[in-house]
């Protein structure tokens, strides 16, 4: 796993409500990006704000940690 981007817009109060939505945003034959992002809600405020986005990487592996495919079997 690595991190191509973090973006920290606003700060996280303790008591907030957070909802986390991630999304592949890229699949390759071995890996895949997928971009996760952080909203924040108030518990006195209407509306929520993104507080956090990022891209992350992964790449699927077997158990002598050599890279297989995502989607083994899949046929483009």
């Amino acid at each position: 796993v690595s991190t191509d981007r973090i973006d920290f817009n606003h700060a996280i109060p303790a008591g907030s409500i957070v909802e986390l939505i991630g999304r592949a945003i890229k699949v390759g034959n071995t890996s895949l990006k997928v971009e996760v992002e952080v909203f924040v809600e108030s518990m006195s405020a209407d509306g929520r704000e993104k507080a956090i986005q990022g891209v992350f990487s992964f790449v699927a592996i077997d158990a002598d940690k050599r890279p297989v495919p995502v989607l083994p079997g899949f046929v483009d």
